[in-house]
């Protein structure tokens, strides 16, 4: 009797074993332990996909860096070029005193006596020739020094002296040959100083502001002769980026290193008589 009820059991475990599904608990899952969260699959392709994206990426951040360089660059050229224009704007005047120059010893003009360093407040050019006596004896044989700071600290000594020393009072007989409102309403005049006795040209012609008292006579006056009183005084800079003259030599080159310049302070106008004013016009400074 058992022996036949065991048979007849084994004879049906197959079969019930065959129909049990298999259902696992929430969170559970075969080969894997609790709690543990299922590994991510990546489609195929996207792992390259995201690299190529990167690379990408740090190309065009590296484009971007070389534009800004290059935008960097082109303000700074901009910021030079704007310079040099103030510069030449700065020397129109001075330039047109040199072709002016030029055209006048072309058509055959008498040159102008040669200007001496013997005395400085002669003209302009006598100051000139002054400053580069001064100049030549100073640093003739002993030049300013090839490095920078020093070289500055030895000119600009120089010149605070020499400045201080070239100041003097002058009367000059000048022809005015142009006189224009420039901006601001300011006047400047190109004027020759003449010889008192030859009325030969002392030097060449120059530009000069023209005090406001003085702006009207000397724009209504022509081409006029007038005697100036002035007061000459040296203002010769010291130029880091000038070590020889350039091409126009313009302001003038006192030595390497030093522009030319000065400073008139009017006293006194007073057109000559006979001169193209048509009459004797006196002004003082209020």
């Amino acid at each position: 009797m058992n022996r036949a009820r065991t048979a007849g059991i084994a004879r049906w475990t197959p079969g019930l074993i065959a129909g049990v599904v298999l259902v696992s608990p929430p969170g559970w899952s075969y080969g894997q332990p609790d709690g543990a969260t299922p590994a991510a699959v990546e489609p195929a392709g996207a792992a390259d996909a995201l690299s190529r994206l990167r690379e990408e990426n740090e190309r065009l951040s590296r484009q971007v860096a070389s534009l800004e360089r290059r935008v960097a660059e082109m303000n700074a050229t901009l910021a030079d070029l704007a310079s040099v224009l103030r510069d030449l704007a700065r020397d129109i005047p001075a330039i047109r005193e040199a072709v002016d120059r030029e055209a006048r010893s072309g058509a055959g003009a008498v040159d102008p006596p040669a200007a001496s360093s013997d005395e400085p407040f002669a003209s302009p050019d006598d100051l000139l020739a002054a400053l580069r006596a001064r100049y030549t004896e100073e640093f003739g044989k002993d030049p300013l020094p090839d490095h920078p700071a020093r070289r500055r600290e030895a000119a600009e000594a120089w010149l605070r002296a020499t400045n201080r020393a070239l100041r003097g009072r002058a009367n000059w007989l000048v022809r005015v040959s142009e006189a224009r409102i420039v901006e601001q309403g300011k006047t400047t005049a190109t004027m020759t100083v003449l010889d008192p006795l030859t009325r030969a040209a002392r030097g060449g012609s120059f530009t000069v502001a023209v005090p406001g008292e003085y702006a009207k006579v000397v724009r209504d006056g022509g081409d006029a002769v007038y005697e100036l009183s002035v007061l000459v005084s040296s203002e010769a800079k010291y130029n880091p980026e000038r070590p020889d003259r350039g091409v126009f030599e313009t302001p003038p080159l006192v030595g390497a290193y030093v522009d030319f310049a000065y400073r008139l302070e009017w006293r006194l106008l007073r057109a000559v008589r006979g001169s193209d004013s048509g009459d004797d016009r006196t002004r003082t400074p209020r």
